[in-house]
């Protein structure tokens, strides 16, 4: 359900005249995914730790 809404989301930039806005579209995604996978890590740095 995720993809089509991005997908839907690239298509509405495609068609329009929202090209400008990519660039920010994508930045905030990297920075959102990124902050997403610096919360998980205290979760996983303990089961990681012991590998090293």
């Amino acid at each position: 359900m995720r993809l089509s809404t991005i997908g839907q989301l690239l298509r509405r930039f495609g068609r329009g005249r929202r090209k400008w806005m990519l660039p920010m579209v994508l930045l905030l995604s990297v920075l959102g995914l990124l902050l997403a996978a610096l919360q998980a890590v205290q979760y996983v740095a303990p089961f990681v730790y012991p590998l090293l």
